[in-house]
Parts: C-alpha cells; structure tokens; sequence
C-alpha cells in the first residue's frame, strides 16, 4: 500500500457518511440519508485508488502499472465518453425511480441495516 493515510482518510469519511445516514433515517430526513449512502458508496469505490495511488494495478514488490500506462488512446475515451452520457442519466433516473417509489415505507419499526 503506497498511502496507509490516504486509505485511512478514506475509510473515515465512509464511516462518517454511513452513520450521517443513520442518524439521518432516524430523524426522518430520507433526502439527506440518501445522500449520505451515496457518499459512502462512491468512497468505497474511491478507497483503492486512494491506497495505491499511482498505480493502478500494483504488485507486491511495490512496483505496478501507473496510472499514464493504463490509460486508453483518444479514440477510445471518445467511445467510452458518448456512450457514457447515454448510459449514466438513464442509470441515474432508474435509481431515482427506484427511490421514488419506496419513500416512506418504511418507518422506525422496519428493520434497516441503518
């Protein structure tokens, strides 16, 4: 792990965030705890690179693949990058349907992971 204090950062926050969203659920705010478990899963994905940053694949000699040889030709990035902004709203408005239609339901009697 080339940053230990950059993981640990990372992982702090997530934790904050996650119980953000507790405390959030519990108040009733619903908008604010969906936020916050947004945070925390957008961190989780951030806490890797955080970690090994440079690399993004490292090897257990401390050596790996850095971010500049990983990374894809012009072309490709303009595939990725048009196909992106059709995939990414139609992803977005799946999950705010998906929200929309289990607000209150449930209440501080259901059971949560929260």
């Amino acid at each position: 792990m080339a940053h230990p204090a950059a993981a640990a950062g990372t992982a702090a926050l997530q934790a904050a965030a996650l119980l953000g969203a507790r405390a959030a659920a519990r108040a009733g705010r619903t908008g604010a705890a969906f936020a916050c478990t947004s945070a925390a899963m957008a961190l989780f994905a951030v806490l890797p690179w955080a970690a090994h940053h440079p690399y993004v694949l490292a090897s257990a000699d401390g050596g790996g693949l850095t971010l500049s040889q990983a990374a894809a030709d012009a072309a490709s990035l303009e595939a990725l990058s048009w196909a992106a902004a059709v995939a990414v709203p139609l992803m977005a408005a799946y999950q705010a349907a998906g929200w929309w239609a289990f607000r209150g339901r449930v209440d501080g009697r259901t059971r949560s992971y929260l």
